[in-house]
């Protein structure tokens, strides 16, 4: 599920590695998404969705909804079961009205950032960005170094020189939160990084973050400090995800 707001650097990006024989057309006006999330989008689907209860965790396939025939995936971002519904752009809203009816409620970008955050989940701009290598934002286990791919050669140099920073979730000792551009220190005050992204979280009634450390530091329980040279407040470095009670992988 690519970023909607990157889709023209996304089609250039293709465009420029496809041979003279491919072919290639940009549908993204083609399409709305709608993403259904919760412990009970199951629940509210079935009934729309035929056979939607046998689509496992980060898997897709196509289903009939509404009388169209689309794609469905369960790739969401929240820390709960969920859904994403690919569907004709001028029949979206008829869906949209569909799942109100039915019993969900609207929400925006802003509670998925805060949900994510909790799960310790990257997000692109963030954590990821064309300037942080997959070794930096902690993604090894998603690279296959026996096979070839774009940016292969720059990734083996950047794994040989060794990786100098890593990405660590963090939770405040007070109800104040990190902002995007703080900058962490160790708990004797040295600079040792920077937060990527930052919240207060009603879930654990206090401020959370997530930041680049220095490779050295960033140990879980590990005391740190968030803010600026004028003012510094007192965090923790926790495990991911912080959010242990959701409904992912039923």
């Amino acid at each position: 599920v690519v970023n909607a707001g990157t889709m023209e650097k996304d089609q250039a990006q293709f465009q420029k590695h496809l041979n003279s024989r491919a072919k290639f057309a940009n549908l993204s006006d083609r399409f709305g998404k709608l993403d259904l999330q919760g412990p009970l989008s199951r629940e509210l689907l079935s009934p729309m969705v035929p056979g939607i209860e046998k689509l496992q965790y980060y898997t897709f396939d196509e289903f009939e909804v509404l009388g169209e025939n689309v794609i469905v995936s369960r790739t969401g971002y929240t820390g709960e079961l969920g859904y994403e519904i690919y569907f004709p752009w001028e029949k979206t809203v008829q869906l949209w009205k569909e799942i109100l009816k039915r019993g969900a409620k609207p929400a925006g970008l802003g509670v998925r950032d805060l949900l994510r955050l909790e799960m310790g989940y990257s997000l692109y701009g963030h954590e990821l960005e064309e300037n942080i290598s997959p070794l930096d934002a902690g993604l090894n286990r998603f690279i296959d170094w026996n096979k070839n791919f774009i940016g292969k050669e720059a990734l083996l140099k950047h794994k040989e020189a060794g990786v100098n920073r890593k990405i660590v979730l963090f939770v405040s000792e007070n109800r104040r939160s990190p902002r995007a551009g703080h900058r962490l220190y160790s708990s004797e005050g040295k600079e040792i990084g920077y937060v990527t992204s930052g919240s207060f979280s009603p879930n654990f009634n206090c401020g959370i973050g997530m930041g680049f450390v220095v490779k050295d530091r960033g140990s879980v329980g590990e005391r740190i400090l968030f803010g600026d040279p004028e003012q510094q407040l007192a965090a923790r470095i926790e495990a991911r995800p912080m959010y242990k009670q959701g409904s992912l992988k039923n």
